[in-house]
């Protein structure tokens, strides 16, 4: 059998792309909620400012680098 693509099987996978006008904005719950929504997202991962992350690529996960005063600095899939 041919394998479905996941995009074609209903299922999910990130585009950061849409997400990185919020880059430079405070985060927050409902920021998040959003940003999920736009990038076709089905997880998040928050990475906080000096905290080591796994190097695991998840095409359906969106990740959320913030500072110290809770701007957000970066914006990717995986």
């Amino acid at each position: 059998t041919t394998p479905v693509p996941e995009k074609e099987a209903g299922g999910f996978e990130c585009s950061a792309g849409a997400a990185q006008y919020a880059i430079g904005q405070k985060a927050s719950s409902e920021l998040a909620g959003e940003l999920l929504k736009k990038t076709g997202s089905r997880t998040l991962r928050w990475m906080p400012p000096r905290t080591a992350a796994t190097m695991d690529f998840r095409n359906d996960r969106l990740n959320i680098a913030y500072d110290d005063s809770m701007v957000i600095t970066q914006i990717s899939c995986g």
